[in-house]
């Protein structure tokens, strides 16, 4: 009988994750109002929401992945990790897309300062 490591396991399956976190940690980290900067890194809207996407598309492909080699009805525990990601890779976007107009007043002026730090320590710190 084969048994599988623990640490098989979590490389396979949340090794993937963590480098879409880190991923989804620099298309956020790319926004900004500043022109220069803008052209030295090449953010736009829509190459941000192109990014999100493919990444989107590998935790997807990883959690059927997941699903098929662990066969149970159940949702298991690291399934969790890809639903947190799924809503991450929702609101980033989101978060692009605010963040491009410019809204200075009302509540959602908190994403200019300091070219859109207070998302970006949020989703850091989390």
């Amino acid at each position: 009988m084969v048994t599988r490591t623990f640490g098989d396991a979590f490389i396979l399956n949340l090794g993937p994750l963590f480098v879409v976190v880190a991923l989804l940690f620099l298309v956020l980290f790319n926004t900004t109002k500043d022109a220069q900067k803008t052209r030295l890194y090449g953010f736009t809207l829509a190459g941000s929401t192109g990014a999100v996407s493919a990444l989107l598309v590998v935790v997807i492909l990883g959690h059927i992945q997941l699903r098929e080699s662990l066969a149970s009805a159940k949702i298991v525990y690291l399934e969790q990790y890809d639903f947190v990601i799924d809503l991450a890779i929702l609101m980033i976007p989101r978060n692009i897309f605010l963040f491009s107009f410019d809204i200075t007043k009302g509540p959602l002026r908190f994403r200019h300062f300091e070219h859109n730090l207070v998302p970006q320590l949020a989703y850091f710190l989390s």
